[in-house]
């Protein structure tokens, strides 16, 4: 995990070295229900990006689909009045 900031956003990035994201889930995986578990639901990724976009004014992205997988969750510094 990374955490940077710049004078307005703040930047989370998450890596991993797993399987990585098929091109055929990479437009697929922020939408619900989507899983490649034999017991997931689909919902994590769905779900943290409607928050990331509804909650704080953000985005959760796949920045690399392989070698890492990296995810980025980036939103205002200021969230003063967000709801």
């Amino acid at each position: 995990m990374d955490i940077k900031s710049n004078e307005t956003k703040c930047f989370i990035t998450v890596s991993e070295h797993g399987w990585g994201v098929s091109e055929a889930m990479r437009d697929k995986i922020f939408s619900m229900p989507k899983t490649t578990k034999k017991s997931g639901n689909g919902i994590g990724l769905y779900f943290g990006k409607k928050l990331a976009n509804e909650k704080i004014g953000g985005d959760l992205k796949l920045v690399s689909d392989a070698n890492p997988t990296v995810f980025e969750l980036s939103f205002d510094i200021n969230l003063k009045g967000e709801k």
